[in-house]
């Protein structure tokens, strides 16, 4: 099924990928490097142009399709990862694509990712576990599940051994709240030095929440459950929504968010709380759903409406916790996540001064 990424305006480029996340699975350093082309296409009315590929990490090279890449046709970004010179284990890397149109000189970015695990034909059996939980030695304690749309489905593992000198039970333990992420471990016993492995499955169906996201799993030894970092795998994913399919019609009835890019909150006294309200307009026909509104900053919380109507205005309601803040100045940013297709991701700036 082909992945889709939005442009941000109607004159902005629209390219669809096969796939925007590539599992290597098990590759060997022995065998050189690693290469997955990416195939695009050009959805849009304008011809275009990437300008600009550029990899997350000095490990990986790229290559891509050249000059002017008309309606319709199809272009290639390559991503090279050299294996020779990286260390055994798991890896995820990423590659940030800019894309121009050819008449209006607008700019969409994509991002690419691949994933998958590195080992060495000469290694020794248990040298690629290098984190450790309890009894156990793990290749990694995270997971990167990438963009997800409703309706996908992801699956990746984690590989363990049994470090120590003595039979252990292994299990996992998530949240009821995060359901919709299967997990299963291979063997409920695992004996010195013997092998296995946790299966995640995320069924982004069942996913009730948008955007950036992190679901904690424990791991439980011989019965004995710790809810603390030390015991913890984290499984990171974005879920986002698919506009592939909408008509001509559903776009010119969409909503259209309008909304300040940079808001000033004003002053607070240290320890004290700074309530802001600022509108946010629906310009299009449709409702205005605002899904999410999210910071990674924890001394910022929000109220929102559930929908805006056509021609319409909203509040959203910033709180600001200045009770851990020093005196000074702050610049966060916060996210919208709405049901219009153009500006479905809108990062707004807030700042604010503790006195």
């Amino acid at each position: 099924m082909a992945l889709v990424a939005v442009a941000m305006s109607a004159q902005a480029p629209v390219i669809t990928f096969d796939e925007m996340n590539h599992d290597f699975g098990v590759i060997y350093k022995e065998d050189g490097n690693a290469t997955h082309v990416f195939t695009f296409k050009n959805e849009g009315m304008d011809a275009i142009t990437v300008v600009d590929v550029r990899p997350g990490c000095g490990c990986t090279s790229r290559d891509w399709t050249k000059g002017v890449i008309e309606p319709g046709q199809q272009g290639t970004i390559s991503a090279i990862y050299k294996a020779a010179s990286q260390h055994p284990g798991h890896f995820n890397k990423s590659i940030a694509v800019t894309v121009e149109s050819a008449n209006s000189k607008e700019t969409t970015k994509y991002t690419l990712r691949f994933h998958g695990e590195l080992k060495s034909k000469e290694a020794e059996p248990g040298a690629t576990f290098p984190v450790h939980i309890g009894a156990l030695g793990l290749k990694t304690n995270s997971l990167e599940f990438g963009s997800l749309r409703k309706g996908d489905t992801r699956a990746d593992g984690i590989e363990f051994a049994n470090i120590s000198q003595e039979e252990h039970k292994v299990a996992l333990f998530v949240n009821p709240a995060d359901a919709y992420l299967i997990h299963e471990v291979s063997a409920e016993t695992v004996k010195p030095n013997e092998m296995g492995k946790f299966s995640f499955s995320l069924n982004g169906a069942a996913a009730k929440v948008w955007g950036p996201q992190e679901i904690a799993v424990y791991v439980v030894l011989d019965g004995k459950k710790v809810l603390s970092d030390e015991f913890k795998l984290t499984i990171h994913f974005n879920m986002v929504q698919d506009f592939s399919q909408m008509s001509v019609e559903e776009k010119q009835n969409a909503p259209i968010l309008e909304v300040p890019d940079q808001i000033e909150l004003g002053k607070v006294a240290a320890g004290k709380t700074l309530k802001y309200a600022f509108p946010i307009k629906n310009t299009g026909v449709n409702p205005l759903e605002l899904l999410r509104v999210y910071s990674n900053s924890k001394e910022l919380s929000f109220k929102t409406p559930k929908a805006i109507k056509s021609g319409k205005r909203g509040a959203l309601t910033v709180e600001v916790n200045a009770k851990e803040l020093q005196p000074g100045e702050y610049v966060r940013d916060l996210n919208i996540i709405c049901n219009d297709y153009q500006h479905s991701v809108k990062r707004v700036k807030v700042s604010w001064t503790v006195e």
